[in-house]
């Protein structure tokens, strides 16, 4: 029987995850070139660590959240600027619920604290 060892399963999910990153690197740059900035790569990691932190969980939830840090700005879940947005992020609910609450939000264009 095959048996994997814990170091070969940790560079497994390294490689998954980096081409992951490629991956939403290259979506961020085709349709959402005016919001690209220098280290791209390392605000696409920022963000999975934020939305896995979130309960965001699925491949296309991570993207979307990610997305909205493109063109919202990289802290906008925990800058405070958006209330409407912790609101729908510390709700007890699926990470693809607060996806759509928060896309659903962001056509509103948030409601800005004042």
């Amino acid at each position: 029987m095959l048996e994997i060892r814990q170091d070969q399963m940790q560079m497994f999910l390294a490689r998954a995850r980096e081409s992951f990153v490629s991956r939403v690197v290259g979506y961020l740059k085709q349709h959402r070139a005016e919001h690209v900035k220098e280290d791209l790569a390392g605000m696409v990691r920022r963000q999975i660590a934020a939305a896995e932190g979130y309960g965001i969980r699925t491949e296309a939830a991570v993207v979307k959240f990610t997305e909205l840090c493109a063109v919202f700005g990289e802290d906008f879940h925990d800058s405070g600027k958006y209330p409407e947005v912790e609101r729908i992020l510390t709700q007890q609910t699926d990470g693809a619920v607060k996806i759509e609450e928060l896309c659903e939000a962001a056509e509103r264009d948030f409601a800005v604290a004042s």
